[in-house]
């Protein structure tokens, strides 16, 4: 059984590492059309920068609940 919960907590945290690369991914997209100078959020309506804010605070949110999902619990016995 607990072999097992050693298992699930193995694959979750696989999970959680393709989500925080696809996230990473994301921002990078994100971030290089922004250093590029290419694209700025200033030059959106008003209702679309608000989105554009709201969705970067989700996004940062986001990336720090997927690393934490990351960081090791414990350390592996031997």
């Amino acid at each position: 059984m607990l072999q097992e919960a050693r298992d699930e907590v193995i694959s979750a945290d696989q999970k959680a590492s393709v989500i925080l690369a696809v996230l990473g991914l994301g921002f990078g997209a994100a971030l290089s059309g922004l250093v590029a100078g290419e694209w700025r959020p200033d030059e959106l309506a008003p209702w679309s920068q608000a989105m554009w804010w709201s969705g970067l605070a989700a996004g940062a949110f986001a990336v720090y609940f997927a690393g934490s999902a990351v960081w090791p619990r414990y350390t592996a016995s031997t």
